[in-house]
C-alpha cells in the first residue's frame, strides 16, 4: 500500500528549521522576506510497502511520531494523530495572522539520488515490523508552509529555486491554499506518482564498441568531449596504437573481444588516466627558461633547465632524502602512515572536492569529507578516522555581480559547505576539530574545498605490520558498504575539466553518513579478526580504479560486474565500473575467510558483493552476465598514459601591492 506522512511540530512550539529558512531568505531576497509573515517546515515521507493497513499503521506511529512534540498528518490513514481535524488545516488555523493567504513549497529528491532519510525510514519500519520488505520503498522530502497576503507563485518559485532546492538533485512544486486543504496529495494515485522512481528499460546492447581507427585529432577530441572522458587527442592515439598491436588483438580475440575498445575499456582508461588520479601536470616533463629580471642568486641556481617531474623532484625527492625510520608508508597508499608510538601509527589525508561542491555545495562537502574518511579507512590495513579538518575558499558573501549559470551565490555555497561538513562528520561520529575560511572573487566559478581526516591504526594488525598490503592469487574481490548507482559517474574526469552548460548532473553524489558509520565499524572489526589481506577506498574511478590498483599486488584480477548490488536496475557495465557512489570499499579476502566475513556483514547490517578473484594473469578482466566486456593489461592501464611535456617561462617577479599601515592606530576599537 501507498502512504504519505507529514511530520509537523505542534503549533505551540517554535520551529527552528522554519526560522533558519527565513534567515536564508532575508540574506538572499530581503524584499520577499518582508512579505512572509509565518512559516512552518514539515518533514514528508512517501511509502510504497507490501504490507497491510493493520501492520503499517502501528509501525508508522512507532517510527515517525513523537506524541509530545509532533503532529502526524496522514490523510485518513491515522486521522487522530493531529489536531481536531487531523490535517494541515489545523496548522493553518494556528497561524497568527487570520484570515491569511497560505502557500506551500514541496521538495523531493530526483529519481536515483541517494535519499538517506528515506532508506533509514524503510529500515526502521522493517525493524519495528520484525521482517524485511524486499520490494518496499521509502522517500523523503519537505513541505514548507508559508503565509503572506502579498505572496504569489512567481515569488515562491524564486524562493524554491534559490533557497529551498538545488535543481540538480531535487524537484519542487508550489501548492496554493486550496490544494493544501483538499488533501489530494494523500490520494493513492497521487502518492504513487510522487514517490521518486528510476525509469527502467532492458538494455538491448549493454556494451558498445568504439572504433578509433581512421579518426583524426578533431574527431578524437569530439569523442572525448561527448563522453566526458577528459582525454587528449594524444592519449586517444596512444589507446588506438595499443589496440592495434597484433599481440593485443590476438589476446583479445581469444577472450571473445573485438579489435576496437569497448565503452567499458575506454571509460576505465579515462578514469585511471584522469588528472585526478594520475596528477599528469605535476608529473610532467618541463623545459624551463628565464627571461627578464630572472631569479635572485641561489634560487636561480637551484632551478634546472629541465625538470622531469615536479612531484618526484620536490615533495617525493625531499621525503626520500629524509629517510626517517618513522615514515612507515609514503606515496604508496591512500594516505601516508607515520609511527606515532610503539603501539600505534598515525595517518592524515587532505584533498580537494571542488567540482562537486560547485554544483551542489552540501553534497560536495559531505561526500568530500566522507571520501577522506574512507581514504584513512583504506590506508594500510585500515585506520580509524578520529578527527576532520577543512578549509573553504569562496567568493565574498556580499558579492552583488552576476553568478554563472547553474552555480550558486557565495552565501548559499558557504551555507551548503558548512552543513555538508557538519552532517558528514557528526552523523558518522568523526568530529571536526578546526578549519579556515578564505574569501576571493576568483572562487565564484569554482569554490576550493579542502577536506581532511586524521586517523590511528595499530602498528601490528593480526600480527602483520599495519602498512603491509598483500594479495595472493585466489583472494576474493569483495565490494562492501553502500549500493552502486549513476551518481558520481565521470567524477574523476569531470574534476579535470572546466564547467560549462553541459556539465552532467550525474557527477554529483549525495552521501549517507549512517551507512558510512556502519561500514567503518564493520571494516575495523573485520580488520581486527584478520578477515582480509588488503583494502582500498572506491573513490575516483570507482570499482575500476579500486580493483585496478589492488590487482597490481597480485598481478591481475577477474570480476563479474553484474554481481554488484545496485540502487536500481538498468545500469550499464561501464556505469557499474566507474560509478563513484559513496560508502564503498574493496577488500581482498582469503577464500577460507570469506564465509566468516559474510557472516559478520550479516550481523552488522552491511552489504557485501563478492565479485570475483585476484589472479596473476597480468590483466584486469571484466565480465557482465558471463560475457567478457573488458580486458586491459595492467601495465597499459596504469603506465600507458603519454607523459605531458610542458614549457615554463619565468618573466620576473610581479609587482607586489603593499598596504601602508594606518598612522592613526591598528583599526580596532576599544571596548569596555
Amino acid at each position: 500500500m501507498f502512504a504519505r506522512i507529514e511530520v509537523a511540530l505542534r503549533p505551540e512550539f517554535a520551529d527552528p528549521a522554519a526560522q533558519e529558512f527565513l534567515r536564508k531568505v532575508e540574506l538572499s531576497h530581503p524584499e520577499i522576506r518582508r512579505k512572509i509573515r509565518w512559516a512552518r517546515l514539515l518533514d514528508v515521507y512517501w511509502l510504497d510497502m507490501p504490507a497491510s493497513r493493520e501492520e503499517l499503521i502501528p509501525a508508522i506511529t512507532e517510527v515517525f511520531w513523537d506524541k509530545v512534540l509532533q503532529w502526524l498528518l496522514t490523510g485518513n490513514l491515522i486521522p487522530k494523530a493531529a489536531g481536531k481535524h487531523g490535517g494541515v488545516a489545523d496548522l493553518l488555523e494556528a497561524a497568527p495572522n487570520r484570515p491569511g493567504r497560505f502557500w506551500a513549497i514541496e521538495r523531493r529528491f530526483r529519481p536515483g539520488v541517494t535519499d538517506h532519510a528515506g532508506s533509514t525510514a524503510l529500515e526502521a519500519l522493517e525493524i519495528v515490523c520484525g521482517h524485511g520488505f524486499a520490494d518496499g520503498r521509502a522517500a523523503s522530502g519537505t513541505l514548507l508552509l508559508l503565509e503572506g497576503v502579498e505572496l504569489d507563485e512567481e515569488r515562491l518559485a524564486t524562493i524554491a529555486r534559490e533557497v529551498v532546492c538545488n535543481e540538480l538533485v531535487e524537484t519542487w512544486t508550489v501548492l496554493p491554499e486550496n490544494e493544501l486543504k483538499n488533501n489530494d496529495r494523500f490520494h493513492p494515485e497521487r502518492m504513487k506518482r510522487d514517490i521518486p522512481k528510476v525509469p527502467y528499460k532492458e538494455l538491448p546492447a549493454p556494451v558498445e564498441e568504439l572504433p578509433l581507427d581512421g579518426l583524426g585529432d578533431a574527431e578524437l577530441e569530439a569523442l572525448s568531449k561527448k563522453r566526458w572522458l577528459a582525454l587528449s587527442a594524444a592519449e586517444l592515439r596512444a589507446i588506438r596504437e595499443h589496440f592495434a598491436d597484433p599481440a593485443v588483438r590476438e589476446r583479445r580475440k581469444a577472450a571473445g573481444l573485438g579489435s576496437a575498445p569497448t565503452d567499458v575499456e575506454l571509460e576505465m582508461l579515462a578514469q585511471t588516466w584522469s588528472e585526478h588520479c594520475k596528477h599528469k601536470i605535476f608529473n610532467a616533463g618541463i623545459d624551463y627558461q628565464e627571461r627578464g629580471a630572472g631569479l635572485a642568486g641561489a634560487a636561480a641556481a637551484r632551478i634546472p633547465a629541465r625538470i622531469e617531474s615536479l612531484f618526484q623532484s620536490t615533495i617525493a625527492g625531499t621525503t626520500r632524502e629524509l629517510s626517517k625510520p618513522w615514515l612507515l608508508s609514503v606515496f604508496d597508499d591512500n594516505a601516508g602512515i607515520v609511527a606515532f608510538d610503539q603501539e600505534d601509527a598515525f595517518c592524515i589525508k587532505v584533498e580537494t572536492h571542488n567540482s562537486p561542491s560547485a554544483l551542489d555545495p552540501y553534497s560536495g562537502a559531505l561526500t568530500g569529507l566522507e571520501g577522506v574518511n574512507r581514504d584513512i579507512l583504506g590506508c594500510g590495513l585500515g585506520a580509524r578516522p578520529i578527527f576532520n579538518t577543512d578549509v573553504f575558499c569562496v567568493a565574498p558573501l556580499d558579492y552583488s555581480g552576476p553568478v554563472p549559470e547553474r552555480l550558486q551565490h557565495p552565501r548559499r555555497v558557504l551555507g551548503g559547505l558548512r552543513q555538508g561538513i557538519e552532517h558528514g562528520g557528526n552523523r558518522s561520529g568523526v568530529p571536526t576539530v578546526n578549519g579556515a575560511l578564505v574569501f576571493d572573487e576568483r572562487y565564484l566559478g569554482k569554490p576550493l574545498v579542502y577536506c581532511g581526516t586524521g586517523g590511528l591504526l595499530p602498528r601490528l594488525v593480526a600480527g602483520v605490520p599495519c602498512e603491509k598490503k598483500e594479495i595472493r592469487p585466489g583472494d576474493r574481490i569483495c565490494l562492501v558498504g553502500g549500493r552502486t548507482g549513476r551518481d558520481g559517474i565521470h567524477g574523476a574526469t569531470l574534476s579535470s575539466l572546466a564547467f560549462d552548460d553541459e556539465t552532467p548532473a550525474s557527477a554529483v553524489q549525495l552521501g549517507d553518513p549512517m551507512t558510512q558509520k556502519r561500514t567503518v565499524d564493520f571494516v575495523l572489526e573485520a580488520r581486527d579478526l584478520g578477515l582480509f589481506r588488503a583494502l582500498t577506498d572506491n573513490g575516483g574511478g570507482g570499482i575500476s580504479s579500486a580493483v585496478g590498483e589492488l590487482a597490481r599486488l597480485s598481478g591481475g584480477a577477474r570480476l563479474e560486474v553484474s554481481r554488484v548490488r545496485t540502487k536500481y536496475p538498468g545500469l550499464r557495465p561501464y556505469e557499474l565500473m566507474i560509478s563513484e557512489s559513496q560508502e564503498r570499499l574493496t577488500l581482498a579476502v582469503p577464500p577460507e575467510r570469506l564465509p566468516e566475513l559474510l557472516a559478520l556483514a550479516e550481523r552488522r547490517g552491511v552489504e557485501v558483493s563478492e565479485l570475483g578473484e585476484f589472479n596473476s594473469g597480468g590483466s584486469l578482466d571484466v565480465d557482465f552476465a558471463g560475457r567478457r566486456v573488458a580486458s586491459l593489461e595492467l601495465g597499459f592501464l596504469h603506465d600507458g598514459v603519454p607523459r605531458l611535456q610542458l614549457h615554463a617561462v619565468w618573466e620576473g617577479a610581479p609587482t607586489l601591492v603593499t598596504v601602508e599601515p594606518d598612522p592613526q592606530g591598528d583599526g580596532f576599537e576599544e571596548r569596555g
